[in-house]
């Protein structure tokens, strides 16, 4: 169940693509030793669809986490960093913790939430303009750097990998050519690693691979790798 939208929890995009700010107000309250406690906070999130690239403005950025948790603290908040998992990371202020009664410790509307504290709109409103302040000078930096670095081939180590295990294939075959597909996560075409040859349940061909730079499955269907050859020969 998605929870419903609210013109005050939209998310405040930055010049960048996949770099945005936006409120946090958590499904259900946390249990905390004998109390339930609800920590509505201040989120920045770094969601390129390149994962090497996400990691790299974080760690960037977590370099100056001393300041940033200067400037933040005791004003808008704690600051904590995850590198996450997935594809994105974040960077999180808590400055808000409040006391579940007994009969609030369920998933609450957002609506529900706002009437239950109305500092929390105070604060979302407050501190959300304080938090960017904070770190879009950096960010506009940090991303000058690393346009500068982009341009080193050796920028992302698994598109680097990727293509020198398809050059070697390639090689070993005797077959020149590189295959690649549209890539729904990086939103573009890219480089197929791992390609091989398949047949679908209702016995079409398939070449089926995986993303050079986020590892997402991409397919080629309707042709084999022989076919592709042929087409270039």
């Amino acid at each position: 169940m998605r929870r419903e939208a609210h013109p005050w929890f939209n998310k405040v995009r930055t010049a960048f693509n996949g770099l945005y700010y936006y409120p946090h107000i958590p499904k259900s309250p946390q249990q905390t030793g004998s109390e339930w406690l609800w920590e509505p906070s201040l989120k920045f999130a770094i969601d390129t669809p390149n994962r090497e690239r996400n990691v790299r403005i974080f760690n960037a950025l977590k370099q100056e986490q001393d300041q940033i948790h200067k400037e933040c603290y005791p004003e808008i908040g704690l600051v904590k960093w995850d590198e996450g998992k997935r594809r994105a990371c974040t960077v999180e202020t808590y400055g808000l913790h409040f006391n579940v009664s007994d009969n609030m410790r369920r998933r609450m509307s957002i609506d529900e939430t706002l009437e239950h504290s109305p500092k929390l709109r105070e604060y979302m409103l407050t501190y959300l303009p304080k938090f960017i302040a904070i770190l879009n000078p950096r960010l506009e930096r940090i991303m000058g750097e690393l346009q500068d670095e982009d341009a080193s081939p050796d920028a992302y180590p698994r598109l680097a990998a990727a293509t020198a295990r398809n050059r070697r294939a390639s090689a070993a075959e005797g077959d020149p050519i590189s295959l690649s597909a549209y890539c729904v996560k990086c939103r573009e075409k890219r480089d197929m690693a791992n390609a091989r040859d398949e047949t679908t349940k209702n016995g079409k061909p398939i070449i089926k691979g995986s993303c050079a730079i986020c590892s997402t499955g991409l397919n080629i269907i309707g042709k084999t790798m022989a076919n592709i050859k042929e087409s270039h020969e």
